[in-house]
Protein backbone atom coordinates (compact mmCIF):
# COMPACT_ATOMS: atom_id res chain seq x y z
CA UNK A 1 0.00 0.00 0.00
CA UNK A 2 2.68 2.32 1.01
CA UNK A 3 4.24 2.30 -2.43
CA UNK A 4 1.86 2.64 -4.29
CA UNK A 5 1.90 5.78 -3.00
CA UNK A 6 5.02 6.95 -2.38
CA UNK A 7 7.97 6.39 -4.56
CA UNK A 8 11.08 5.05 -2.34
CA UNK A 9 9.22 5.87 0.58
CA UNK A 10 11.67 6.03 3.75
CA UNK A 11 9.63 5.12 7.08
CA UNK A 12 10.82 6.58 10.44
CA UNK A 13 9.26 5.09 13.46
CA UNK A 14 8.99 6.44 16.79
CA UNK A 15 9.56 4.03 19.31
CA UNK A 16 8.30 4.52 22.78
CA UNK A 17 8.04 2.80 26.01
CA UNK A 18 4.48 1.23 25.77
CA UNK A 19 3.21 1.46 28.99
CA UNK A 20 3.60 5.16 28.32
CA UNK A 21 2.12 4.84 25.30
CA UNK A 22 -0.65 3.22 27.01
CA UNK A 23 -1.07 5.97 29.11
CA UNK A 24 -1.10 8.64 26.52
CA UNK A 25 -4.41 6.99 24.75
CA UNK A 26 -5.52 6.73 28.50
CA UNK A 27 -5.40 10.26 29.71
CA UNK A 28 -6.18 11.64 26.45
CA UNK A 29 -9.82 9.10 26.13
CA UNK A 30 -8.34 8.22 22.49
CA UNK A 31 -11.01 6.76 20.17
CA UNK A 32 -13.49 7.82 22.62
CA UNK A 33 -13.18 12.21 22.11
CA UNK A 34 -16.64 11.95 21.06
CA UNK A 35 -18.11 9.48 23.16
CA UNK A 36 -17.16 10.34 26.64
CA UNK A 37 -19.74 8.26 28.06
CA UNK A 38 -18.59 4.81 26.63
CA UNK A 39 -14.74 5.47 27.63
CA UNK A 40 -16.46 6.50 31.44
CA UNK A 41 -18.92 3.18 31.37
CA UNK A 42 -15.64 0.89 30.76
CA UNK A 43 -13.69 -0.15 34.02
CA UNK A 44 -9.61 0.78 33.44
CA UNK A 45 -8.86 -2.62 33.04
CA UNK A 46 -10.77 -2.82 30.00
CA UNK A 47 -9.34 0.09 28.88
CA UNK A 48 -5.78 -0.80 29.37
CA UNK A 49 -6.65 -4.35 27.22
CA UNK A 50 -8.05 -2.38 24.30
CA UNK A 51 -4.86 0.15 24.26
CA UNK A 52 -2.44 -2.57 24.73
CA UNK A 53 -4.09 -4.68 22.16
CA UNK A 54 -3.67 -1.86 19.80
CA UNK A 55 0.01 -1.67 20.77
CA UNK A 56 0.19 -4.83 20.00
CA UNK A 57 -1.14 -4.75 16.90
CA UNK A 58 0.73 -1.70 16.21
CA UNK A 59 4.09 -3.66 16.65
CA UNK A 60 3.07 -6.23 14.19
CA UNK A 61 2.42 -3.73 11.59
CA UNK A 62 5.94 -2.28 12.13
CA UNK A 63 7.61 -5.23 10.82
CA UNK A 64 6.10 -4.80 7.42
CA UNK A 65 7.42 -1.32 6.97
CA UNK A 66 10.97 -2.93 7.52
CA UNK A 67 10.80 -3.89 3.95
CA UNK A 68 11.35 -0.27 2.77
CA UNK A 69 13.80 2.24 3.84
CA UNK A 70 13.33 1.82 7.41
CA UNK A 71 14.90 3.71 10.75
CA UNK A 72 13.37 3.33 14.33
CA UNK A 73 14.29 6.46 16.53
CA UNK A 74 13.56 6.28 20.39
CA UNK A 75 11.70 9.30 21.80
CA UNK A 76 14.36 9.32 24.54
CA UNK A 77 16.10 10.85 21.83
CA UNK A 78 13.98 13.06 20.75
CA UNK A 79 13.65 14.43 24.40
CA UNK A 80 17.24 13.99 25.62
CA UNK A 81 19.32 15.38 22.52
CA UNK A 82 16.64 16.62 19.75
CA UNK A 83 19.48 18.30 17.96
CA UNK A 84 21.22 14.98 17.55
CA UNK A 85 17.83 13.15 17.03
CA UNK A 86 17.02 15.53 13.83
CA UNK A 87 20.08 15.23 12.68
CA UNK A 88 20.15 11.48 12.43
CA UNK A 89 16.31 11.39 10.64
CA UNK A 90 18.72 14.34 8.22
CA UNK A 91 21.21 11.82 7.34
CA UNK A 92 18.67 9.09 6.89
CA UNK A 93 16.50 10.93 4.52
CA UNK A 94 19.23 12.72 2.93
CA UNK A 95 17.61 15.94 3.83
CA UNK A 96 20.04 18.96 5.06
CA UNK A 97 20.37 20.09 8.31
CA UNK A 98 20.82 23.20 8.17
CA UNK A 99 21.66 25.92 10.93
CA UNK A 100 18.58 27.59 11.06
CA UNK A 101 16.81 24.55 11.67
CA UNK A 102 19.37 23.67 14.26
CA UNK A 103 18.58 26.90 15.98
CA UNK A 104 14.85 26.32 15.73
CA UNK A 105 15.80 22.86 17.18
CA UNK A 106 17.60 24.11 20.48
CA UNK A 107 14.52 26.75 20.71
CA UNK A 108 11.83 24.18 21.64
CA UNK A 109 11.01 23.30 24.80
CA UNK A 110 10.67 19.52 25.01
CA UNK A 111 10.18 18.08 28.42
CA UNK A 112 12.33 14.51 28.96
CA UNK A 113 10.79 12.25 31.38
CA UNK A 114 7.12 11.87 30.63
CA UNK A 115 7.33 8.14 29.98
CA UNK A 116 6.68 7.44 33.95
CA UNK A 117 3.27 8.99 33.70
CA UNK A 118 1.98 5.78 33.77
CA UNK A 119 2.50 5.17 37.23
CA UNK A 120 0.72 7.73 38.22
CA UNK A 121 -2.02 7.13 36.49
CA UNK A 122 -2.60 3.36 37.08
CA UNK A 123 -2.39 1.29 40.45
CA UNK A 124 0.31 -1.30 40.44
CA UNK A 125 -1.75 -4.14 39.99
CA UNK A 126 -3.18 -2.11 36.38
CA UNK A 127 0.41 -1.93 35.62
CA UNK A 128 1.13 -5.93 36.00
CA UNK A 129 -1.80 -6.80 34.21
CA UNK A 130 -0.34 -3.98 30.84
CA UNK A 131 2.38 -5.72 31.31
CA UNK A 132 0.84 -9.39 30.69
CA UNK A 133 -1.02 -8.14 27.82
CA UNK A 134 1.91 -6.43 26.11
CA UNK A 135 4.26 -9.65 26.75
CA UNK A 136 1.54 -11.52 24.30
CA UNK A 137 3.42 -10.01 21.25
CA UNK A 138 6.94 -10.67 22.34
Amino acid sequence: MVESIFEDPHIIWLARDPKAIIASYYANKWLYKNRLEVFSSKSNLELIKEYAESYNKMQLHKEKFRDFKFLEVDYEGLTNNPTTFFEKICEFTDLPYPSSFHSLITGWDIQPGNNLKYQNLFTPSEILYMDEILQENR
